[in-house]
């Protein structure tokens, strides 16, 4: 683990970029994908026409727009993918802040500015609540609710119930994030084995035909032919 000193350079302002609103942002919304189930509908009547195909259009336009609504967008998927890419890094630099006797308002600010994305957008907002002098024990209460930062309000209160050191309580956090990063890594490794199995043996299997098999229906031709 990296020295505290080396994390909290870390803890400096950074610059935002600002949100651009992009093609996969419209893709996401409900009209979007009315669009485009209508287009395949309308593709449907055509290619069948009559009364048949204007039924079976509208049936393939409601069963696309019912599919595409369970699918998750691009934008919230690779939302949830950075927060959770971002949160053991997030916490660790908590730590260092907290061990450098910062309190946890002001390290919890810090972070958030460090860190950045979405995962800094939501440290600021609790920090901001906290900073307006919110009830520190309701406002952790509410982040051990959060499905991301769960987590970190949920060790917070129980350091605050046992009266050990908070940063003791997220070292311990950190630690189990970095294990449960690792595991997911080793499961995304595996995924990619067991997919690139199937196109390896295809590649292999014209040579292993050539090999191994033509000589051995050649020559059971042979013989038979002898």
């Amino acid at each position: 683990m990296s020295h505290p000193g080396r994390r909290l350079r870390l803890l400096q302002p950074a610059e935002r970029s600002a949100a651009s609103w992009s093609l996969q942002s419209w893709a996401a919304t409900s009209g979007a994908r009315t669009v485009v189930a209508l287009l395949l509908g309308v593709q449907v009547a055509v290619m069948v026409g009559g009364a048949v195909g204007f039924v079976a259009g509208a049936a393939a336009t409601a069963a696309l727009r019912r599919w595409l609504a369970r699918l998750e967008p691009v934008a919230v998927r690779r939302r949830r993918e950075r927060v959770h890419t971002d949160l053991p890094l997030a916490v660790d630099l908590l730590v260092a802040s907290l061990r450098a006797g910062r309190p946890v308002v002001i390290g919890l600010s810090a972070v958030a500015t460090a860190v950045g994305g979405p995962l800094g957008a939501d440290l600021g907002r609790w920090a901001a609540r906290l900073e307006l002098g919110g009830e520190p024990s309701l406002v952790w209460a509410q982040v051990s609710a959060d499905p991301v930062l769960g987590p970190v309000g949920r060790a917070i209160v129980r350091a605050d119930d046992t009266g050990a050191p908070v940063a003791d309580s997220l070292q311990h956090l950190v630690d189990d994030l970095q294990r449960d990063r690792v595991i997911d890594t080793e499961d995304v490794a595996r995924r990619v084995a067991v997919r690139s199995a199937v196109p390896m043996g295809l590649c292999f299997l014209p040579a292993f035909v050539l090999v191994g098999v033509t000589p051995t229906v050649v020559g059971a031709f042979s013989t038979l032919l002898g």
